[in-house]
């Protein structure tokens, strides 16, 4: 990493995560009998997913066409990857649990050893609070379409 100019994440693992959360998140019986519905996560996560992969590829024409080499490209590439992941930062924290402000990832409210995707929904879940339930399902949308606006603002420079 010390070597390496460009920061090396790469966003497409964040849209696996994302992907796998949401479908098991569909599953959960509480949610269906309750008629809460995910429609705006599942298309905030799918716009992230194609954002993440057009995201990645721009990183590697810059590599394959030796533009990763102009500061200007690397700084962009760089500062929007730290900015994605600043999008998923919840500045009040969670309900309830203020010092946690991640609202992709963050330590499962009953057993900090474990972590736990979206943790807004995860821990209303957890205390039957299904209006909060609803809440953070917007709240969680809000920030994954922050970070894909973060990703699809760019201009590279040659």
């Amino acid at each position: 990493m010390a070597n390496s100019r460009l920061l090396p994440m790469n966003l497409t693992y964040y849209s696996t995560a994302l992907t796998n959360s949401i479908r098991v998140l569909k599953e959960a019986d509480d949610l269906v009998k309750r008629r809460i519905s995910l429609t705006v996560m599942e298309s905030a996560v799918t716009k992230f997913k194609e954002a993440c992969e057009q995201f990645e590829r721009r990183k590697m024409v810059l590599k394959e066409k030796g533009l990763d080499t102009t500061d200007f490209n690397i700084r962009q590439i760089n500062d929007q990857t730290i900015r994605v992941e600043r999008a998923f930062i919840i500045p009040r924290g969670l309900t309830g649990q203020h010092s946690v402000k991640h609202a992709i990832f963050a330590p499962s409210l009953y057993n900090l050893y474990n972590s736990t995707t979206f943790p807004g929904i995860q821990n209303a879940m957890l205390q039957t609070q299904w209006s909060e339930v609803q809440k953070q399902i917007s709240v969680t949308a809000a920030s994954i379409l922050s970070a894909i606006d973060v990703m699809n603002n760019h201009t590279i420079s040659t």
